[in-house]
């Protein structure tokens, strides 16, 4: 859940200030978090009976356990963000509820949804935010059935069959624990999307280029990773790893941009996404990330939140999915298990995540994993375990393994 509500009371109540949000139509329903809420609604009530603000240090003593925040942004930004969080939840709301009435059928339901919706938007102020044409999300809708959108595959045939893929507005989070197989999950699913003929783009901070190229050569020539990296391959094997390499830089679909900790931003996200027009976005070691809107001292769920919040606003730039992976706390494992809950540092992961994948190692069997859907509201969320060849950084499904389909190298 975003922070900009504690962050604009906090502004609030430094600047003594509640001006702007009045004329700005800010309101008790533009702040989702209660406390927040009843924060607003006390400096509403002291502004109208007294006209003043009530300080940080009476406040205090009604709200003992809320924390003001240091913010450097001018209160006018703030508004602006705590405004756009509402319409988005607005719109999110609408959407939903027209396309649930859609779904079944009713389409004059559907369209009552749209029209109430878009009257309550435009009554608290859309800021700009684009009228949407009703008429023509219908016939988008209508589109959509007739001409069914495959999405970007993970390349596992389970998990593919129940979510379709991943679209163009979605943002994917795999979780697990230390040493899980995360990063390799990462570049499986990037792999397998430009087998499928998109194109993608794998940014990576964590590792080198060249340590990822590897894995993808060990994957699509058979010549085992180790022997890739330590520089021993025979001459059979070579021309093996130089044909896989060719034939990756050839297809121009896959591309590998690593890029070093101090230099990584959205900013620079968003020139990559510029320069190779990628159909679809993978970050390995996005934790990493430079966040130069995030004071310095600022607390690790805050500079969190700000990161997932700032991968869902590119997504909606480019209309581009983004894959990225994050830790769990063996702490917050249940009984071993990967679950939603056990998500290290911040809980925006979950919150912001479309789709959230859990990988957990099998206790019986060394190589071979659990991969769980953990979040995804539009069907079942299945359990799958899936085969590593670490030698080779090749992944088997339990559907590929059984015959369902060809096994295949991805």
């Amino acid at each position: 859940m975003s922070a900009n509500g504690r962050y604009l009371l906090s502004k609030v109540v430094e600047t003594q200030r509640l001006q702007p949000l009045l004329a700005a139509g800010i309101g008790p329903q533009h702040f989702p978090v209660e406390i927040d809420r009843e924060v607003f609604e006390t400096l509403h009530d002291s502004h109208t009976r007294h006209g003043s603000l009530l300080s940080v240090k009476t406040l205090k003593m009604d709200f003992p356990e809320y924390k003001f925040i240091k913010v450097p942004d001018d209160i006018e930004i703030l508004v602006e963000r705590v405004q756009r969080d509402y319409l988005g939840s607005m719109l999110s709301l609408t959407i939903n509820a027209a396309a649930e009435s859609w779904d079944g059928g009713d389409f004059d339901a559907a369209r009552l949804s749209m029209e109430i919706g878009l009257k309550q938007m435009q009554a608290n102020k859309t800021n700009g935010l684009r009228t949407l044409d009703i008429r023509s999300l219908a016939e988008k809708w209508e589109n959509d059935r007739l001409n069914t959108e495959k999405g970007i595959p993970f390349g596992i045939k389970e998990i593919d069959d129940e979510t379709g893929g991943v679209f163009s507005d979605q943002f994917v989070v795999v979780i697990g624990p230390p040493g899980s197989g995360k990063s390799a999950h990462l570049l499986s699913y990037a792999d397998a999307a430009a087998k499928a003929g998109h194109r993608a783009l794998f940014i990576t901070i964590e590792m080198s280029d060249e340590h990822q190229m590897a894995r993808l050569a060990a994957k699509h020539s058979g010549v085992p990773y180790k022997t890739i990296r330590r520089g021993t391959p025979d001459q059979r094997q070579k021309q093996k790893i130089a044909a896989a390499l060719e034939k990756i830089a050839d297809g121009e679909r896959l591309i590998i941009q690593e890029v070093p900790a101090e230099l990584a931003s959205m900013e620079t996200v968003n020139d990559l996404v510029a320069k190779f027009a990628p159909d679809a976005i993978y970050i390995d070691g996005a934790y990493l990330m430079q966040l130069p809107n995030v004071r310095a001292n600022a607390a690790q769920w805050e500079k969190l939140s700000e990161l997932t919040r700032s991968m869902k606003n590119l997504i909606l730039k480019h209309h581009r999915p983004i894959f990225i992976s994050t830790q769990v706390l063996l702490s917050k494992m249940v009984g071993g298990e990967v679950t939603q809950g056990s998500v290290g540092y911040s809980s925006s992961f979950l919150q912001d995540a479309d789709i959230m994948i859990g990988v957990q190692p099998d206790g019986e069997l060394p190589d071979r994993q659990m991969v769980k859907v953990l979040k995804f509201r539009d069907g079942n969320k299945p359990n799958v375990h899936v085969q590593w060849d670490w030698q080779t950084y090749n992944m088997t499904s339990a559907a590929e393994a059984s015959g369902d389909q060809p096994q295949a190298q991805f």
